[in-house]
């Protein structure tokens, strides 16, 4: 009885997942530090963002973002970790960058952080906080685990739940909508867009690593 209970509630859970039912949800996908998801998307004018993360060590690497320098008007937007660069400890830092000027936010690198950035307002953790810096629009694609700074392209060390990223000042529309998954073919980690935007590693909405090694993978649910 309780092998057929455990296949119900599975059957259960695959049914009301909104992924295709070839694919697995899991609770986070991992990078160790040389992969990273290319989101085939070119940074836009008025950007906005979700995303559920967890920094695992304590490099000062962009977890997402297509980012320049703090002197470059191509310098974009991003979440990264700062270590020792205007801060006095190790802090996660939103950024967004037009000429020479930045906002910033900071909080704790020790769990899991859930962020939101929508039509000047960025929410951290649940405290809001005003931010209106304006960004330019790049030719270079945002990366999930990374950042792609003038097309040099430097993995991080991270998690990641959900990530979505949306365009427009007044009704942002979604472009990529992530969920992390594995394809239970073959067990290939990845994410999958539910805006059905195509991947052009596997010609699909799954995305998978576009850099070295395996991505890990937390548990089914």
């Amino acid at each position: 009885m309780e092998i057929l209970q455990r296949r119900l509630l599975q059957h259960l859970m695959n049914t009301d997942s909104p992924l295709p039912k070839e694919y697995q949800r899991v609770e986070y996908i991992e990078s160790t530090g040389t992969q990273y998801i290319d989101t085939n998307l070119p940074f836009q004018n008025y950007p906005g963002f979700k995303i559920k993360c967890k920094k695992t060590d304590t490099a000062g690497h962009v977890i997402f973002g297509a980012v320049g320098t703090a002197t470059s008007t191509n310098a974009k937007f991003g979440v990264r970790l700062m270590l020792g660069q205007n801060v006095s400890s190790t802090q996660f830092q939103v950024v967004g960058y037009y000429g020479q000027l930045y906002s910033a936010l900071y909080t704790s690198v020790e769990d899991w952080h859930d962020i939101e950035l929508s039509s000047g307002l960025l929410v951290c953790d649940g405290v809001e906080n005003s931010f209106t810096k304006v960004f330019n629009a790049s030719t270079y694609n945002i990366l999930l685990f990374g950042s792609n700074q003038f097309g040099t392209i430097t993995p991080a060390k991270a998690k990641i739940d959900t990530f979505q990223v949306f365009w427009g000042q007044d009704s942002p529309e979604i472009a990529r909508d992530f969920v992390p998954c594995y394809r239970k073919s073959d067990g290939v980690i990845g994410m999958y867009d539910l805006c059905g935007s195509i991947c052009p590693l596997t010609e699909t909405p799954f995305y998978i690593n576009a850099g070295d090694g395996e991505f890990l993978k937390g548990d089914d649910i």
